[in-house]
């Protein structure tokens, strides 16, 4: 469900922001559920942490990014356009000096 969450919002900003930094985003946010999930499971067996929060771990975590990303994409954001960052420091970077 939490894959579903982060990969509906990217699906949908995939096709006004290219191929390239969605495919990155969505490989990454995999790996960090992946990596949560596992170090969970393996806190939980050795009794380091309790078992629901081992079982939870990679849904606490990424729920706020998945909260995110979903808001974004409703709101037709421009997240993933490296345009707009550009303008966005050269605004910054030139409003200092």
């Amino acid at each position: 469900m939490m894959l579903f969450f982060l990969g509906a919002p990217l699906g949908a900003i995939v096709r006004k922001g290219g191929l390239g930094w969605p495919v990155i985003i969505a490989i990454l946010l995999f790996l960090v559920y992946f990596i949560l999930t596992r170090a969970g499971d393996e806190m939980s067996m050795a009794e380091e942490i309790n078992v629901t929060l081992g079982m939870w771990l990679s849904a606490i975590v990424l729920s706020p990014i998945a909260i995110f990303i979903f808001y974004k994409a409703n709101n037709d954001s421009k997240l993933f356009d490296m345009e707009f960052y550009q303008k966005l420091f050269k605004f910054n970077f030139g409003k200092k000096k």
